[in-house]
């Protein structure tokens, strides 16, 4: 193993660097508990109601992604602290609206049955849709009709306006919930959207030799050329340099309010928008592509989450798939070779949390543990393998790169255990090239334990801070320096791969007015500006420690049973309402 300097690395090389190439265009553009994907907004949208090659092979890495001539400095979009990260929410994040094509983060078709003589209407009749490759509907049954939506789940308020839908082939599309039909010609329409309700398009007929396909629900506003991280909606008549979203979405891509929120970290975490936990994709040819109909399906296109950290200037951090063949890590590894920003440093693990009993990705590299002799125990066979298969990767990527000093190799942890998952990992040799060793810093997980419930949903606000102060966080950071006298023993770094308050309604035996009360007690928590205090003492404790790097999770999520795990709860936010994204810009900018 060998030690690189990863922490505190300068990103203004970088950010130069995309300025003097912003007029080119790109060539690619603590427990057991789950902590992440099952816990955020991939769940709660699932859920919510419906509206009212081989070693030779080498990828095309000319995808066509280019900047459009948008600036990508001048104040609008600064690179941060290397030290602080983040993780990105799913693609679907009802609160995250992460592209200017809003089709982009629609949910799954889905197929229903219209109102009709006879007939009630039905959400989802379960019956199966006609797609093509890309996930476009080719034909419809009788009486079928195919559903989605996109902006939804309990948000306060949705970006309001005139929202363009561009489409080809033939066919009929309706609109419904929070949009109305105000314009339309061939190809294209024109919404009227409030902010009170999400978008619902409903696919009504298709023609099957010339079905409707590359819908784009475009955003409305547009940008400055020098300022892509500034929503305009009024442009002033004696600028030349504005950028409609419906002329330049291709180009644009990101939404503003987005690439603004990001705007102070030092890396970005791309697990969820890879869709890792529990994630099916083995082959490059199944990976998420540009033209896919949506990106909530298969996951965000490489080439999208390395164009993200270009304009960003933020070092991204890539979890593999479990299943992914020798061929798609080195194809993964030539896209980001060949299209990421000289100065930017990717950051490789495999896959998420294996140690964790509860994902796929743990039953898999049991199952092949076991199989290949590593352990005859299974959880230790589990680890056994997740390092053998992580040195592995390392090894593919070491020869990209032609040596191991282009990428950071991230080797991930259970925070509480370190005997049992970093020292079983490191000392078995199967982890091999590991420059990083990654573990959870959440405080505030004991809350949730049902054990706990009669004594949490007791509390005051100010007996909860204490709490908090006095025995939550101490004991985290007790349990992330344990793992740091782990990484110093290796001669490696030590990370925060996921962090924060984790408060979340657990168990109560069923007692609602007791889930209820712990939930509004865990709100006030969050939105107290005694949060942002705690979240600023945790920094600087865990900085201290030693941690190289630390990765907030989640950027943006709406709050729900799942948990509070969004810094902000939606993009249209101030700071000011903001205690924990305060802190976490706080502490960004004092870095």
């Amino acid at each position: 193993m060998h030690r690189r300097t990863i922490a505190r690395s300068s990103l203004a090389a970088a950010l130069a660097l995309a300025l003097a190439l912003s007029a080119c265009s790109t060539t690619a553009t603590g427990d057991d508990q789950p902590t992440a994907a099952e816990a955020g907004d991939a769940a709660a949208a699932r859920e919510s109601s419906p509206p009212a090659g081989d070693a030779g092979t080498q990828p095309e890495t000319d995808s066509g992604v280019d900047d459009g001539g948008v600036e990508t400095g001048n104040g609008a979009v600064t690179a941060g602290s290397g030290w602080m990260g983040t993780n990105l929410g799913v693609a679907a994040a009802f609160a995250e609206w992460a592209f200017i094509d809003a089709f982009k983060f629609s949910r799954p078709w889905v197929s229903g049955v219209a109102a009709g003589e006879g007939r009630q209407p039905v959400w989802n009749d379960k019956r199966p849709l006609d797609l093509d490759d890309a996930g476009w509907v080719r034909s419809l049954l009788p009486d079928q009709i195919a559903r989605t939506a996109m902006l939804t789940g309990p948000l306060p308020t949705r970006p309001a306006g005139r929202y363009v839908v561009l489409y080809e082939g033939q066919g009929e599309l309706s609109y419904t919930a929070g949009a109305s039909l105000v314009e339309s010609g061939p190809g294209r329409d024109v919404l009227d959207v409030v902010d009170t309700a999400e978008i619902a398009i409903n696919l009504v007929a298709t023609d099957p030799d010339d079905y409707i396909r590359n819908i784009r629900v475009i955003m409305p506003g547009g940008v400055y050329a020098t300022d892509p991280a500034t929503l305009v909606m009024e442009p002033d008549a004696d600028r030349s340099d504005y950028l409609s979203f419906e002329e330049h979405y291709e180009s644009l891509i990101f939404h503003p309010h987005f690439l603004a929120s990001l705007q102070g970290y030092g890396s970005v975490r791309y697990m969820n928008w890879m869709l890792t936990n529990g994630s099916i994709v083995s082959e490059w040819d199944d990976r998420p592509k540009l033209e896919d109909a949506r990106w909530t399906v298969d996951g965000v296109p490489v080439e999208i989450m390395v164009e993200l950290s270009n304009r960003t200037a933020t070092n991204p951090w890539f979890t593999l798939p479990h299943l992914a063949t020798d061929e798609y890590v080195r194809n993964f590894a030539v896209a980001v070779r060949d299209n990421l920003l000289p100065g930017l440093t990717p950051y490789v693990e495999y896959s998420n949390e294996v140690w964790n009993t509860q994902f796929a990705q743990h039953e898999y590299s049991r199952e092949q543990g076991l199989a290949a002799g590593l352990d005859d125990e299974p959880f230790a066979a589990a680890i056994a393998f997740y390092g053998r298969r992580s040195s592995e990767i390392f090894a593919v990527w070491e020869e990209v790169y032609g040596g191991g000093e282009g990428f950071v190799a991230v080797l991930g942890s259970k925070t509480s255990d370190p005997d049992a998952v970093s020292r079983l990992a490191l000392e078995s040799g199967e982890a091999a090239g590991a420059d990083l060793l990654a573990v959870a810093g959440y405080f505030g997980g004991r809350a949730n334990w049902a054990n706990n419930c009669d004594e949490v949903a007791a509390m005051s606000i100010d007996e909860f801070f204490d709490y908090l102060v006095d025995d939550s966080v101490p004991r985290a950071i007790d349990g992330i320096g344990r793992q740091i006298d782990v990484a110093d023993d290796y001669g490696i770094a030590l990370g925060i791969y996921e962090g924060g308050q984790h408060l979340r309604v657990n168990g109560c035996d069923g007692d609602d007015a007791k889930k209820e009360a712990i939930g509004d007690l865990f709100d006030a928590a969050n939105r107290d500006p005694r949060m942002g205090d705690v979240y600023l003492e945790f920094f600087a404790a865990v900085d201290l420690a030693g941690v190289d790097l630390f990765s907030h999770y989640t950027n943006t999520g709406a709050w729900t049973r799942f948990g509070r795990f969004g810094a902000r709860e939606h993009l249209l936010q101030s700071r000011s309402e903001m205690p924990k994204y305060d802190a976490i810009m706080t502490y960004a900018e004092q870095s």
